[in-house]
């Protein structure tokens, strides 16, 4: 597999980063120096993969007494919009910095105070100034993720995490979604799929969707350990149970069963 730093964004002068990572080339593949990998897969549906995705970020504040939490796409609200005081009980643990490029979102975020406008490839912060990272469906809008990567490992401090959730791109949905145009999707997302505002429906790449791009982007910027939670499709049709079962069988007989992959990596 080339690079996914030189197919992503053209990166120059690939085996000085590769150094200053803590990577070397051999025989122009990647070799990791004491990378961990672990990945599991779960079958339970009734579960939404958000759910983990929370205790995972739960479970690492309870790390720090209070730690400094950088979230990425932070939008207008970080949990569910039924979940405002699940929201302001976690968001009260730590010190929290909102960052998105979308200004009128970051304006009416509903509990976060300090918020920034500005670019995740660019993230307008020093460096190892945040002990959790975090990116809630962030990853799959990025045209170049690993420079997105480089700069949440740049700002992150030692021990930190990287904590984020995203649609895989071996299910079915990704699969389709990249065959719609945007107009098409925004139609669907807002009236029949979902009840979603089309100012919060955003273009996608799907860059970095499959545990190994994950993994490759992971070694090469320098994280030391990366964890990743493979969930397993609950369907489109989830309003209507019966469907929904037929939709999961049948993307499970076709070998697009992969849901979402809720992942930490580890600095």
């Amino acid at each position: 597999m080339d690079s996914v730093i030189e197919r992503n964004h053209g990166f120059m002068g690939m085996d000085s980063a590769l150094k200053d990572s803590g990577l070397e080339r051999v025989d122009n593949h990647v070799k990791p120096k004491g990378f961990e990998l672990v990945v599991a897969t779960t079958s339970d549906i009734r579960s939404h993969p958000h759910e983990l995705y929370i205790s995972m970020i739960a479970n690492r504040l309870d790390q720090w007494a209070r730690p400094d939490w950088l979230d990425l796409g932070c939008g207008w609200h970080f949990d569910w919009p039924w979940e405002l005081e699940r929201e302001k009980k976690m968001l009260g643990r730590a010190n929290v910095v909102g960052l998105d490029l979308d200004c009128q979102a970051v304006a009416k975020h509903r509990t976060m105070v300090k918020k920034v406008v500005g670019s995740i490839a660019t993230l307008p912060f020093a460096s190892g100034s945040f002990d959790v990272v975090t990116a809630n469906v962030v990853v799959e809008h990025l045209k170049y993720p690993s420079l997105a990567f480089s700069e949440v490992f740049r700002v992150l401090r030692r021990d930190g995490s990287f904590i984020l959730r995203t649609p895989s791109a071996r299910s079915y949905f990704v699969r389709i979604a990249r065959l719609l145009p945007q107009g098409f999707k925004v139609w669907l997302a807002t009236g029949i799929i979902q009840k979603r505002k089309p100012e919060d429906i955003y273009p996608a790449h799907y860059r970095a969707n499959t545990s190994a791009v994950i993994e490759e982007i992971c070694k090469i910027v320098g994280f030391r350990r990366l964890d990743v939670r493979v969930t397993r499709a609950r369907g489109i049709l989830t309003r209507v149970p019966a469907l929904a079962r037929v939709e999961r069988i049948a993307a499970s007989a076709a070998g697009m069963s992969e849901g979402n992959l809720v992942v930490e990596a580890f600095k």
